[in-house]
Order: structure tokens, then sequence, then C-alpha cells
């Protein structure tokens, strides 16, 4: 039993300590070590996921801008092999009409 009104019961693991938290939560030390832990790596892994969507994003618009590049060769090739095709058979017709 308690008889000291300063002391209370951690609400975590049970412990008795002297600590509030700035809110009027009573927490013992080392469960109060283990948020700050806990806190800071969530902190650090939030930051390690926003790096790597940037670095994401970044990748991403780096191969978009490949494609679109590869997609005006392609569109490109397929022009020239449509002129070519218009070419041979032009040819074709000349041939045809001049054995007529």
């Amino acid at each position: 039993l308690v008889t000291d009104m300063s002391e209370y019961y951690c609400f975590k693991c049970g412990a008795v300590t002297k600590k509030k938290k700035k809110d009027g939560t009573k927490i013992c030390a080392v469960c109060r070590s283990q948020d700050e832990i806990t806190a800071q790596t969530m902190k650090q892994n939030q930051e390690t996921i926003e790096e790597l969507i940037l670095e994401t994003s970044a990748g991403f618009s780096q191969q978009e801008r490949e494609l679109k590049a590869q997609k005006r060769d392609i569109n490109a090739l397929q022009a020239n092999v449509d002129r070519q095709h218009r070419e041979i058979n032009s040819t074709k017709l000349s041939v045809c009409e001049q054995k007529k």
C-alpha cells in the first residue's frame, strides 16, 4: 500500500514511481525511456520512408522520361516504315501501269 501520495503506480508496468508525464499520466523511468526510444524509432522510420518515396518517385520520373523518348523513337520508325510502304506501293502501281 502506497502511503506517500506523491508516489504513483506506472500505468504500463505497475512499478511505483514519482513521475507524471506532462499530460498527468503516471509512468516509471523505464517505461518512459522505452516510449522515448519507440517515438524516436518511429520518427526515424518515417523519415526513411519519406526518403524512399522521394527516391522512388525520382526513379519513376526518370523511367517515364526514358519511356517517352523510346515512344518518340518508335513512332518515328513507324512513320518511316509507313512512308517506305507508300513508296513501294506507288512503285508497284507505276510498274503495273507501265506493263499495261
